[in-house]
């Protein structure tokens, strides 16, 4: 439910997987129940509920579990953005990236780039995030995961704007639109043919612009959530 953006459904059968867990008292299980309750990012939405639950997992992991708490910690600075004071989250994803690179486990960078970045999205310099952005999207390839190199992609669309790279920003969203053509969720189409809209309405273009934006919705009233 979570991948394919039926978030509400996911959410809720997560939040019964952490109740479980919290209930037999297990830190692991626990967090990896949260972990997939916060695997579906929603921007600029604050989860009171998930903030809570990883940070429970965080009282209950072990010290030495150094990749579970670098795993909760950047997903927990993740779920805090947008904040008010939005420095505080952004120095636990760089702490929770140190702590995943000290373990050179590229399965762990994985997962923790995946939740870290967002919490840098919109808040650090486009020159910081683009390296991490494509470093996540390289280990995504390598892991067969196609919806996180579309996640990837669409992040550097958005870095490559702030930095005012065109050619870059036109790559990422000829990237964006193959992969959401080989996932072939409405989830995913939907925003490939909303940044299609963009760069046509940059480009002056506004019949094609339109013509996206109407093909964007036509996918997000697909979506069963």
């Amino acid at each position: 439910h979570q991948l394919t953006g039926a978030t509400e459904k996911g959410r809720a059968y997560c939040m019964d997987a952490f109740e479980i867990a919290s209930g037999l008292g297990d830190a692991g299980l626990m967090s990896e129940a949260a972990l997939t309750w916060g695997s579906a990012i929603v921007v600029a939405r604050i989860d009171v509920e998930l903030i809570d639950a990883l940070q429970q997992c965080l009282e209950a992991l072990p010290e030495n579990d150094v990749a579970m708490r670098a795993r909760v910690l950047a997903r927990l600075a993740g779920a805090m953005q947008p904040s008010q004071r939005p420095d505080e989250p952004m120095e636990m994803a760089r702490k929770a990236i140190s702590l995943a690179r000290e373990l050179s486990d590229e399965r762990v960078m994985y997962h923790v780039l995946h939740s870290a970045i967002s919490a840098l999205m919109d808040f650090a310099p486009s020159v910081e995030r683009i390296p991490l952005n494509e470093e996540f999207g390289r280990l995504a390839g390598r892991f067969g995961d196609v919806p996180g190199q579309f996640r990837s992609h669409l992040r550097l669309v958005i870095d490559a704007c702030e930095a005012g790279n065109r050619e870059r920003m036109i790559k990422s969203i000829e990237d964006c639109s193959r992969l959401a053509q080989r996932i072939g969720l409405p989830h995913y189409q939907w925003r490939a043919a909303s940044i299609r809209a963009m760069q046509a309405t940059i480009e002056g273009d506004f019949k094609r612009a339109n013509e996206q934006l109407n093909l964007a919705q036509a996918f997000a009233n697909q979506i069963d959530d």
